[in-house]
């Protein structure tokens, strides 16, 4: 029998020992390739999605979600500012190049983004079908966009305003499919892009709809100040009758009228404060009503149109040091750079990443140490057995390889197990992704170098351990084996 087919023998006369080790080790081994699966496609998605971005500008507040917001797509914007107010910033020797952002909507739960065809640029997309959106209502969708919602050129598209599915849709501004973008591997795939401009218009028909409401209201109001004046002119006319003297009394009368009718004349610092009282507060495109009972539709933002933020490029390395210090304390904007935050994250989710991992280490070293110590067990039941093939001509050397192939093929069983078991939990973890449609979607269907170093260092080590039994086999006295058995 060769030496392959006795160790099989000698597995199968414990099963449920060596069951029990094989499974331990696939358990230790599927956490930490699922580990390195999810951390190593986060990193090179983090890092390939904000590649060619070196700062984010935009409204105050915590500079991760404005990086997560603007750079990842995965978090609410922090607001708006004022586009005058970023190309004054942003006009600017140390920077070479900036791409606007206008945020806020969505389609069935996908990202609608407000831009330029700039921004294409920055994940070098290009078009499958169809073409770049240029005017206004028209649209280019990713590929990710295209394939989960059938969506084809000329397709209408109607938003919705917030970022999950369910909020106000924005019937009366659809956009147009005008383009499909090849799959990129970034962000862009799960985004509908567009212009600022229709993003604005998208927000404006619904105010125009309510300032048409406004009018209609001041219309009834002032049909019921023609109502009351002409009750009032009836009553000063039969005062007039009772008097007896028409002729003075209407000529005081008309003096009166006129008197009466004559608007009183606003000052020009008057008409200032009246624009600044109705004015939209910041935070809302041109346009858009101001939340609240006091708001004024027809009124402007003083500030002119706004955007979300932008994503800068640098011009010089010099920039890095000196300009996000400067936006941060000299103006009212806010500067985050994607690879520091991009950091922060990944040093925040290390954290339980670390215990997994380690916790992952404990499984393997537990069940390293069972197939030690089955595979010493197993020698001392087969004492025996490996004295009586040393007398019929086995030498040393084959007992010592086959105690050493059998404890590589144990822990080679559960190395393989736990690459797929690392795999299979992946592919859950991306199946219930992909409902949710997360912003950094992991999929099982890769191989990454470092598993298969894990599952080379288990079998490695795995092999070590058998030295034991096998040390103990080598030197066994076969003449006082047999005489104690």
């Amino acid at each position: 029998m060769s030496p392959f087919n006795l160790t099989l023998a000698h597995i199968r006369r414990r099963p449920w020992g060596t069951a029990l080790n094989v499974l331990l080790l696939a358990l230790g081994v599927g956490s930490i390739v699922a580990l390195v699966l999810v951390g190593g496609q986060l990193d090179r998605a983090l890092a390939r999605d904000a590649e060619g971005i070196d700062l984010v500008v935009g409204a105050k507040g915590s500079p991760l979600q404005l990086v997560l917001s603007s750079v990842y797509h995965a978090d609410a914007p922090t607001g708006n500012v004022p586009e005058a107010e970023v190309e004054a910033l942003l006009d600017n020797p140390a920077i070479a190049s900036w791409v606007p952002l206008a945020l806020g909507d969505s389609y069935q739960g996908r990202r609608v983004v407000g831009t330029t065809t700039e921004f294409t640029g920055l994940y070098d997309a290009e078009t499958a079908e169809g073409r770049l959106w240029e005017g206004l209502g028209e649209t280019t969708i990713g590929a990710e966009v295209a394939r989960e919602t059938g969506l084809r050129l000329g397709d209408d598209v109607v938003t919705s305003h917030g970022l999950t599915a369910g909020g106000e849709a924005h019937d009366e501004a659809p956009l147009r499919v005008v383009g499909v973008l090849a799959p990129t591997g970034t962000v862009v795939d799960r985004l509908l892009l567009t212009s600022v401009e229709s993003i604005r218009a998208a927000h404006g028909d619904h105010d125009h709809e309510d300032g048409e409401h406004d009018h209609e209201d001041g219309e009834h109001d002032h049909e019921e100040g023609e109502h009351d004046h002409e009750e009032d002119g009836e009553h000063d006319h039969g005062d007039e009758h009772d008097h007896g003297d028409e002729h003075d009394h209407g000529d005081d009368h008309a003096h009166d009228d006129s008197e009466a009718a004559a608007p009183p004349t606003l000052t020009a610092e008057a008409a200032s404060d009246d624009d600044a009282a109705g004015a939209a507060p910041p935070g809302f495109f041109p346009g858009m009503a101001a939340p609240g009972p006091e708001a004024a539709p027809e009124a402007e933002d003083d500030d002119g149109p706004e955007i979300t933020a932008a994503l800068v490029q640098y011009a010089s390395p010099l920039a890095v040091v000196s300009f996000p210090r400067f936006v941060n304390s000299e103006t009212n904007l806010q500067a985050a750079s994607p690879a520091l935050e991009a950091q922060r994250l990944l040093g925040l989710l290390g954290v339980g990443l670390g215990a997994l991992r380690a916790f992952g280490f404990v499984l393997v070293a537990a069940s390293l140490l069972g197939v030690a110590i089955g595979l010493y067990n197993a020698m001392r039941q087969r004492r025996t057995d490996l004295a009586v093939m040393r007398t019929l001509g086995a030498t040393r050397k084959r007992l010592v390889g086959q105690v050493l192939l059998e404890g590589v093929l144990l822990t080679g069983a559960g190395a393989l197990l736990g690459v797929a078991l690392g795999h299979g939990a992946v592919a859950l973890l991306s199946a219930a992704a992909a409902g949710t449609r997360s912003p950094l979607p992991v999929t099982a269907w890769t191989v990454s170098p470092a598993e298969i170093a894990v599952a080379v260092l288990a079998v490695v080590v795995g092999a070590l351990v058998a030295l034991v039994p096998a040390v103990q086999v080598y030197r066994a006295d076969v003449a006082d084996t047999l005489a104690r058995s």
